[in-house]
């Protein structure tokens, strides 16, 4: 079947079209000859005419591509080097866009040397956009992109995705495009093929350049009829995770003991005054949600402005909450408790609780408790600006706030034990064919060829990434949500991060990005495992299911005017026809776990 959505066709339109392509002499005052219809910068002598096409410049088809530089890991690239308008030979420049978050780009990445060594016409250039957390690369993203590359090419930083203006663009990462680099015109470009149609659309740029005859289009070979075999290596490594990364910043991250506390502590109303558990939102009957659009306030009279997300894969996560303002699990638990719309308790309270309850299961993980029974040295309740709290020495305030801090090491501890369970998918990636309906594995191919795979991949379909995607706020006032661009400030200033005194190995913090404008309304790629029973959808839960999830995704979200969402949905947002919705839901239905 064709890789593409019915309007995501970029490659189709360009390199093999039915003429070579041309373009009149813009030379500029320039005394560039034109044969047959092409622009040659080079004298009857072999001398170049120019140092660089002289402008208009841009990435649209036949346009000469400006004179761009770009930041390596050595020092720059700029488009002027591969500009060789005398060469005796035909070769093509190759610009690869990548995002390092990008499953599909980190797929090409890895197979780089099987097509590059076997085209001696063809210069590879990398220029990745974005980092892992989808903030701007820069020299030290280069240097970490370079090392997953398997061939020796030139890698740089393009944080500003420069082709987004000039071409426009509306497919899947990662984009080639082919250039020639006598005359440095855009002869094609391409948004996620297979091999077999990268070599192919580089073969017609060729034949362009050469006024030859266009090559016949490969039938690459369809594993079960619907998937390239570069979709089936994605495939394979959605295989379901074993046990979550380690978590050296938690000590107790794996001890039976903490997580059997914190099971307890999890499922505890006690844990509040208002008798809010972190069970009563994240049910373990509805796979750790509580299938609201948003949470009950504590005083249960209004909501909160977030949906609930599942905590059954956080522990694999390394950033937590939809705008990612805690770096490890034990902070995410710290994060509600002391909310005074959704537990609406404190740490003090729960220092009291734990010495009533739970003291010789917490001494037995974590040592000794403070002397909390000396009223006037620990009231009975009170946090960071309450006046309680605030009297207490700084002594005490450390002692109380390592109890409240072990409270989420434990929690965090029984969150690590979850673990995925089976399902229909897990059969048929694991090579039984007939464990998907052909609408199903429709679906599937769909998913691959929409763009879906370039944020959902791997074992739970996730890239621990931020995107705005424009989905609607679920914030009470009705203003939309600034996601991961204010969370970043949060973070910062947090006493539990990572990297701070409670952390059990503060060097061991993921680095924090600064705030760049592009994190405004960006929020985490939520993981697809079991997502049949997560509902409602995203981070307003405003998506009542699946099907209203992928029709939103399919029409781009909200318009720049409406003021539900806020900032530029990103240009890798692929959108398709909505003839697609039906198969896209009966492939996520197979994402169900077994009962």
């Amino acid at each position: 079947m064709h890789r593409r959505f019915a309007l995501i066709i970029a490659a189709d339109l360009l390199s093999c079209s039915p003429t070579p392509l041309s373009s009149s002499n813009d030379g500029g005052g320039i005394d560039a000859s034109v044969d047959a219809g092409v622009i040659s910068y080079c004298s009857p002598e072999g001398t170049p005419l120019v140092s660089f096409p002289p402008a208009p410049h841009g990435y649209g088809l036949g346009s000469s591509v400006p004179e761009s530089e770009f930041v390596t890991d050595v020092g720059t690239w700029s488009a002027r080097q591969a500009f060789t308008p005398c060469a005796s030979d035909t070769r093509v420049l190759v610009l690869r866009i990548a995002g390092a978050w990008c499953g599909t780009c980190k797929r090409d990445a890895l197979h780089t040397n099987e097509w590059l060594s076997q085209r001696s016409d063809v210069t590879l250039v990398e220029l990745v956009h974005r980092d892992e957390q989808n903030a701007p690369a820069d020299v030290a993203t280069v240097k970490r992109w370079k090392q997953m590359i398997d061939a020796n090419v030139v890698v740089a930083a393009a944080p500003d995705f420069p082709v987004k203006d000039a071409m426009g663009f509306a497919g899947a990462l990662p984009l080639y495009v082919v250039i020639d680099p006598k005359t440095m015109r855009v002869m094609g470009y391409a948004t996620n093929p297979s091999p077999e149609i990268l070599l192919y659309e580089i073969d017609c740029a060729i034949a362009a350049i050469k006024h030859k005859p266009y090559p016949t289009r490969p039938s690459p070979i369809l594993v079960d009829g619907h998937f390239t075999r570069d979709q089936v290596e994605l495939m394979k490594a959605m295989t379901a995770p074993g046990a979550p990364p380690p978590d050296e910043t938690n000590a107790k991250a794996d001890d039976p003991k903490a997580a059997a506390l914190g099971e307890a502590l999890f499922s505890d109303v006690d844990v509040s005054p208002a008798k809010v558990a972190c069970a009563t939102c994240h049910d373990a009957k509805r796979d750790f949600t509580d299938g609201l659009q948003t949470s009950a306030t504590a005083d249960k009279l209004g909501r909160v402005d977030r949906n609930a997300p599942s905590v059954r894969f956080a522990s694999y996560s390394p950033w937590q909450f939809w705008d990612g303002r805690a770096d490890s699990l034990w902070m995410q638990a710290l994060g509600p408790p002391e909310s005074s719309a959704e537990m609406a308790s404190s740490r003090l309270y729960i220092a009291h609780l734990i010495a009533k309850k739970y003291a010789a299961s917490y001494e037995s993980v974590f040592g000794t408790l403070p002397a909390l029974s000396e009223a006037s040295r620990f009231p009975s309740s009170g946090k960071p600006g309450d006046a309680s709290y605030d009297a207490m020495s700084q002594v005490d305030k450390d002692a109380v706030s390592r109890v409240y801090a072990n409270f989420g090491k434990s929690i965090a501890a029984f969150e690590r034990t979850l673990r995925p369970k089976t399902s229909r998918f897990d059969r048929y990636i694991g090579g039984d064919t007939s464990a998907l309906t052909e609408d199903e594995k429709l679906g599937f191919a769909q998913f691959f060829s929409g763009g879906c795979v370039q944020c959902h991949y791997g074992p739970r379909l996730t890239d621990d990434s931020f995107h705005n995607l424009r989905f609607a706020t679920g914030r009470v006032d009705a203003q939309a949500d600034r996601g991961r661009i204010d969370a970043i400030a949060k973070l910062a200033s947090s006493e539990f991060r990572a990297s701070g005194s409670f952390s059990d190995a503060p060097s061991e913090a993921a680095v924090l990005p600064p705030a760049h404008e592009s994190m405004l309304g960006a929020f985490k790629t939520p993981a697809l495992r079991a997502v049949p029973a997560t509902g409602p959808f995203g981070h307003g839960g405003t998506m009542a299911s699946l099907a209203d999830v992928v029709r939103t995704y399919g029409k781009g979200g909200l318009e720049l005017d409406d003021l539900g969402a806020v900032g530029e949905r990103e240009p890798w947002v692929t959108q398709f026809a909505a003839y697609h919705d039906e198969h896209l839901v009966s492939f996520l239905k197979t994402l169900s776990t077994d009962e």
